[in-house]
C-alpha cells in the first residue's frame, strides 16, 4: 500500500528507504518504509507514541533508574508511570503481577547505567508484552556507538505481534545541530501516526531530511 498523501507531505520518502535500509542491515529491523515516522528528536518520538497508544490512567513501566524524558512524555500522556528495578540483565519483570498498557526500555544501551540487555532477556520481554498484550516502546540509545562486536538484534526484530515502536535518532553519529529523530511503528499504526504527528506538529524539515538520506546512502 502507498503512503497516505499526508504521510508523503511530512516524511521524506527518500529517508524513509535509506533509514530502512541501514535498520535492516545494522539492527535486525523489520518493517515496510512508511512505517518510518520522521519527527524532529528521539523524545519527539517517544512523546507522539505516548499520545498515540495511551488512554488517561494506563499503567507504564519505565527502567528505575530510567530516562526522565520518557517518564515526562509517558506523565504528559496521562500514564500512571511505575519504576521497575534494573538487575544485572536490564529491567527486572520477575513475578509482577500488574499489567502494564506500556513498557519503555533502553536495551541497547540502558540508561543511565550502559547496562547491555542480553538475547536472552529480550525474548522474555518481547513474550511478555505478547502474552499480556503490552507494547513495548525501544529507545536504542546510543546503539550506534556501544558494541565492539555484532551488535545484539533490536527488540523490534524479535517480535511477532506488532507490538514493539523502535525509537531512534542520527544526532549523535553525524552532527548536534542536525535534529531528527524517527520511530518504527506497527504497520497498523501508520495512518494514525500520520494523523498525530500532523496535528502535534513533531514535523522534521523536508530539505534537513532529504540530505540526511543523501549522506546515509554516501
Amino acid at each position: 500500500m502507498a503512503p497516505s498523501r499526508g504521510t508523503q507531505a511530512v516524511n521524506s520518502p527518500a529517508l524513509q528507504a535509506a533509514l530502512l535500509k541501514y535498520l535492516v542491515e545494522h539492527r535486525g529491523v523489520r518493517a515496510k518504509a512508511r512505517q518510518v515516522i520522521v519527527v524532529p528528536s528521539a523524545q519527539a518520538a517517544i512523546e507522539l507514541t505516548a499520545r498515540v497508544v495511551l488512554n488517561a490512567n494506563d499503567l507504564a513501566w519505565l527502567e528505575s533508574p530510567g530516562y526522565s524524558g520518557a517518564r515526562a512524555a509517558l506523565e504528559a500522556a496521562g500514564a500512571r508511570v511505575a519504576g521497575v528495578p534494573l538487575d544485572g540483565g536490564g529491567i527486572a519483570i520477575g513475578e509482577r503481577s500488574d499489567r502494564p498498557r506500556l513498557i519503555f526500555v533502553t536495551p541497547s544501551h540502558q540508561y543511565p547505567t550502559g547496562r547491555l540487555m542480553p538475547v536472552g532477556r529480550r525474548h522474555e520481554l518481547v513474550a511478555f508484552a505478547e502474552r499480556t498484550g503490552a507494547i513495548i516502546v525501544e529507545d536504542d540509545y546510543d546503539s550506534e556507538f556501544h558494541y565492539d562486536g555484532r551488535p545484539v538484534a533490536a527488540l523490534q526484530g524479535l517480535d511477532e505481534s506488532g507490538g514493539v515502536f523502535y525509537v531512534g535518532t542520527f544526532s549523535k553519529s553525524t552532527f548536534a545541530d542536525i535534529r531528527v529523530g524517527y520511530v518504527v511503528v506497527p504497520e497498523g499504526y501508520v495512518d494514525m501516526f500520520a494523523q498525530a504527528q500532523r496535528h502535534s506538529g513533531q514535523l522534521a524539515a523536508l530539505p534537513v531530511q532529504d540530505a540526511l538520506a543523501e549522506f546515509i546512502d554516501e
